[in-house]
């Protein structure tokens, strides 16, 4: 490429150089070499990041680091050509094809082109343009979501200005307007409906676009205007109930006359919630599907944890701390299986295949085993390996009381679980705890409406099952005990022992550092006992610890397993015959 004719004085620089980003400094490295041929071998691996990264060839690339680096370009476009040696064609084509994709924009005003907002984050922060544009897209049209929901007091105003307006003169009181806010703009439908659909035109070929184009695609506009009232609602409230009396005169109007449509198509549910304080259900609630929660992707702060909380506890993988588990021999290809099935890229991979071959697309693993072997702990650190967040539910803590209520708890918690994760950019993982409270045999003998109640949520769990998508993980130490109906809703099922004497040896080193391995080896061949219940040792130890001001020894952890009911391997009595006594 011949050496660029650059008229002094230079121009400065765009602002975006000033960071340190490597975009930054392979755009800064290919300015140079256009005006120093000698170094266009050096450059070579700068062209291959900005192409890997934006998609932009030698030439376009060329262009944008001119643009940006020596501002060529600014005033008269043809300067960038000239010294570059383009023909007319491939310089038009070049520059029609970085506007096309967002990569800069023309102020027709004064003839300038400069780099867009999207691309400029993009420099800085080393994303894809396509990635950042995305982002963007989602704040502005959350934003526009938001502004078409009134403040909370807009409403009640309007409603208060009415009731004004009917009484008679003399019942008109002179405070009554003193505490009122400034008049309110006019709503109207297609106001509310221009607010948020200017947003998603913004970038039309973005995922967002085109996820909403599919949604809204043959709805009037009072419909798509009752929709984005819904998601509005839903960016606030999260899974609770819509409330029709929160949106403005117009939404509201198109939310009652939109609402039998949008159920129709999909695109709003209807629920059963429980009514506690009367112990009833209720069906008359409304929310939008979990696939228009798709819109929110990446937006796990719009999920709302205290509402999750009735199900169990929402914890992202961010706040799980690390702890090294040891498993035996037996248990590892079990284990690296589960690992490498929860991975990012084997999961994606194996969901479509599964959809290839007509199969729900849910990776369900049952793990079961004795108590204390690490199944639980082992769910916490595959979420927290893979990057994913755990929703944690104990299964019997969601029965009920009353009669329907448990059937009701856990289709809610199915389908919240559906919603998060529409929205999470990282699938999560639903972890049923002690599995066997819920998915336990089913009765074949009815002895009252209880059982009948029991087989009725059984039968729910089996079916939301059947169509859940995401990731489930569920434990429980009675195999024997699970209905075999349920067995077959899992694709992974897997055992775990009780560690063998080797690697209760490393978990007893792993707690007491200060034991030497030929104690720790001893210390395991006496007490064949799992993970869980050396946690407890460890306890006891601290505390001694503490009171005492000394370091514990192995003799102190044998007293520990003798105060806990554990006897030494040593000191059991073997069963059987005697030989070579007298009656030989």
């Amino acid at each position: 490429m011949p050496i660029v004719r650059i008229s002094d004085p230079v121009p400065q620089e765009d602002p975006v150089m000033r960071c340190s980003s490597r975009s930054v400094n392979a755009f800064r490295f290919i300015s140079e070499a256009l005006s120093h041929p000698q170094n266009a071998e050096e450059a070579a691996p700068h062209y291959d990041h900005i192409f890997k990264l934006f998609g932009l060839d030698r030439v376009s690339a060329s262009l944008v680091a001119l643009l940006i680096c020596r501002r060529i370009g600014e005033e008269d476009p043809t300067e960038a050509r000239r010294t570059l040696n383009l023909s007319d064609e491939v310089f038009s084509k070049a520059w029609d094809d970085l506007a096309f994709k967002g990569f800069i924009t023309v102020r027709t005003y004064r003839y300038l082109f400069t780099i867009t907002e999207a691309f400029r984050i993009a420099i800085e922060e080393d994303k894809p343009l396509g990635e950042v544009q995305e982002r963007l897209q989602g704040d502005r049209f959350l934003e526009a979501l938001k502004a078409i929901l009134p403040a909370k007091g807009r409403t009640v105003i309007s409603r208060r200005m009415l009731e004004i307006q009917e009484l008679d003169d003399d019942e008109l009181d002179d405070d009554a307007l003193v505490d009122e806010a400034p008049p309110v703009p006019d709503l109207t439908e297609d106001s509310l409906l221009k607010t948020v659909e200017s947003s998603l035109a913004l970038f039309p070929k973005t995922r967002l676009s085109l996820l909403m184009a599919s949604l809204t695609e043959g709805l009037s506009g009072r419909e798509r205007l009752a929709l984005y009232g819904m998601m509005a609602w839903f960016t606030e409230h999260f899974i609770e109930p819509v409330k029709e009396s929160a949106f403005p005169y117009p939404m509201e109007k198109a939310y009652r006359e939109s609402l039998s449509t949008l159920l129709q198509k999909g695109l709003a549910v209807s629920f059963f919630i429980w009514n506690e304080s009367e112990h009833t259900t209720s069906s008359d609630n409304y929310r939008i599907s979990p696939r228009c929660a798709e819109a929110f992707k990446g937006r796990e702060n719009l999920i709302n944890t205290a509402a999750l909380s009735r199900f169990g506890e929402l914890t992202p993988c961010s706040m799980i701390a690390p702890k090294e588990l040891y498993f035996p021999e037996s248990d590892q290809r079990s284990l690296q299986r589960i690992r490498l099935a929860v991975r990012p890229s084997e999961y994606d991979r194996i969901i479509e295949g599964l959809k290839e071959h007509g199969l729900r697309p849910c990776l369900s693993i049952l793990m079961w085993g004795p108590p204390g072997t690490g199944k639980t702990e082992l769910t916490r650190q595959i979420a927290r390996e893979s990057g994913r967040a755990l929703l944690s539910v104990k299964a019997d803590n969601m029965n009920g009381i009353y009669i329907g209520e448990g059937s009701i708890h856990f289709r809610d918690l199915f389908n919240s679980y559906r919603y998060v994760c529409a929205m999470s950019k990282v699938c999560p993982i639903l972890f049923l705890d002690e599995a066997d409270g819920v998915l336990s045999q089913r009765l074949t003998s009815m002895r009252g409406i209880g059982d009948k109640d029991a087989n009725a949520t059984q039968s729910v769990i089996l079916d939301e099952l059947n169509t859940l998508p995401g990731i489930v993980i569920a434990t429980t130490n009675l195999r024997e005990n699970l209905d075999e109906a349920t067995l077959r809703r899992f694709l992974i099922l897997s055992e775990f022992h009780v560690p063998d004497s080797r690697t209760r040896a490393r978990l007893w080193l792993g707690r007491f550092p200060s034991l030497t391995p030929e104690e720790a080896g001893s210390i395991a061949e006496r007490y064949p006992i799992a993970g869980a219940l050396m946690d407890d040792i460890v306890g006891v130890a601290v505390l001694d610890g503490v009171l005492e001001n000394r370091p514990v020894t192995a003799e102190d952890i044998a007293s520990y397993c003798e105060e806990r009911g554990l006897k030494s391997s040593r000191e059991r009595l073997k069963i059987g015959f005697r030989t070579g006594g007298p009656c030989s």
